[in-house]
């Protein structure tokens, strides 16, 4: 019988009389219920995404309409989330983008005409004006005072990182020829998302989400189901998420602590461990188990996140890709790579691998990839952080800066060395198979490949857990602790 049940909601979306009945006006109602019930312990989202999917629901026909009218309502919600509070910066930062926008538009429908030199490198044309905006806004608050313009305002800063990524998609796409034959209000509806999100575009841009719209009512209510079963799962991996912390560290007052007589490992978090003042008083023992379970609930909280997401676009009739899949079952560094943020990972390789791998055309293949994948892994990792981080940044010293950003720098270029490395193998091990090992070999190295992955992705925490200020020597403390290095 759970087999069954396991069975029935793992392919929830693919019951043809569910997705019929799905169609019919009580299953759009249903529909609506179940999902307004699944997102209320996320009170923010559930009072943006309701009432649109159910505008999506009375009127499919309008759902573009639907969506910029939620983009509208979404701005608010972002702006204010990134300091905006009061009205008139508020509305002098919703002119300010839709005017960046309605220009950037009018650049991606005649990208063909564009200068050359922008053509070629769009990512930077893209992003200078951006920077450039945001060291304005900052010598401002500094106290350089060039026109009356509100310090408050330098609260765009965090804003201006969440939309550069999908300002930067809206130009590749016209560099694609996707943009010619559309309107300004086409591309709103993913620039300023109804249910929010992070800096990263969940669902990718134009044309990756247009591809994914439903041309009827069947495969809409399909995506919807296949969007219900994403926020369950999204619940579900919350309790297994208290269940970690609650057997690593120790939840007081908690339903799994109590079950569990109050007994728990012991282990403090890594960031806290890290961020103490002796990181390296840790035996070898506590601490692969610390980073074993920074590891598991890192990707336990980008699945639920990502999960809440994606499920919100599916209800909206975009059956888009998950962000997060499985990864913890990968068997390749590569494997988990692709797994684990799939939206970031896209970002990195359409901005940063693929113009980078086809600018390396005369080198050897080999020296291609690592190139690209360097160019990707290490270059465009570290620069979304950077830029993500800003603010903190521009309040640091100049030694403050080189020290915050140095674990940054090891653990991007360790990931793109790493990534390269499981590349290669991954190719020699197409090219000699062993088809005669038993399930029960097979078995044994799948076990050994996955562990290795848990070990190189939780040693790649140790550089980014906690916030920047803690220094590399802290970190490298901890990291001869694990190794036994005293």
């Amino acid at each position: 019988m759970p087999l069954r049940v396991y069975r029935f909601f793992s392919q929830l979306h693919e019951h043809p009389r569910l997705i019929e009945f799905a169609s019919t006006p009580a299953g759009r109602i249903l529909v609506w219920l179940a999902a307004t019930l699944l997102l209320l312990p996320k009170r923010p989202v559930a009072l943006l995404v309701s009432p649109i999917l159910a505008l999506l629901l009375l009127f499919p026909e309008r759902r573009k309409g639907i969506l910029v009218l939620g983009s509208f309502v979404a701005y608010f919600k972002i702006a204010s989330d990134s300091g905006l509070s009061e009205p008139i910066p508020l509305l002098i930062g919703l002119v300010l983008v839709l005017v960046f926008s309605y220009g950037l538009f009018l650049l991606a429908a005649r990208y063909r005409r564009l200068p050359s030199v922008v053509q070629r490198f769009p990512l930077a044309f893209t992003h200078l004006p951006i920077l450039l905006f945001i060291a304005f806004l900052w010598w401002q608050r500094s106290g350089v005072e060039v026109f009356d313009l509100d310090s408050r305002l330098a609260a765009c800063l965090s804003l201006m990182s969440f939309l550069m990524w999908r300002w930067t998609y809206l130009l590749f796409s016209g560099r694609r020829g996707h943009v010619s034959g559309t309107g300004f209000f086409d591309h709103i509806f993913y620039l300023l998302p109804s249910f929010g999100g992070t800096n990263v575009p969940f669902g990718k841009g134009y044309e990756s989400l247009s591809s994914r719209e439903p041309r009827d009512r069947l495969e809409n209510s399909r995506s919807q189901l296949a969007g219900l079963k994403l926020l369950v799962l999204v619940i579900l991996w919350r309790i297994v998420k208290r269940a970690v912390g609650a057997v690593a560290y120790g939840t007081p007052n908690s339903r799994i602590s109590n079950l569990l007589g109050g007994w728990d490992l012991g282990l403090v978090p890594l960031a806290t461990q890290l961020a103490g003042e002796m990181p390296g008083d840790v035996s070898v023992l506590a601490g692969w188990a610390m980073l074993l379970a920074a590891l598991f609930q890192s990707v336990l909280s980008l699945a639920i996140f990502g999960h809440l997401i994606i499920g919100c676009l599916r209800l909206f009739g975009f059956n888009v890709f998950r962000n997060t899949y499985k990864p913890l079952l990968a068997e390749s560094l590569v494997e988990y790579w692709n797994r684990f943020y799939y939206y970031f990972k896209e970002l990195l390789v359409e901005f940063f691998f693929y113009p980078t791998f086809l600018a390396c055309a005369r080198l050897p293949a080999t020296m291609r990839i690592f190139v690209s994948i360097m160019a990707a892994a290490f270059l465009g990792n570290f620069y979304y952080h950077f830029v993500r981080d800003m603010e903190l940044y521009l309040e640091a010293s100049g030694d403050d800066v080189v020290a915050m950003l140095l674990p940054w720098i090891f653990y991007a270029v360790t990931l793109g060395m790493g990534i390269f490395v499981s590349m290669l193998r991954e190719r020699k091990r197409r090219r000699h198979r062993h088809p005669d090992r038993s399930t029960a070999a097979r078995l044994l190295v799948s076990l050994r490949r996955i562990l290795g992955v848990w070990i190189f992705y939780g040693f790649l925490l140790i550089w980014i857990s906690g916030p920047p200020t803690i220094t590399f020597g802290k970190r490298f403390e901890f990291l001869q602790a694990l190794l036994a290095i005293h």
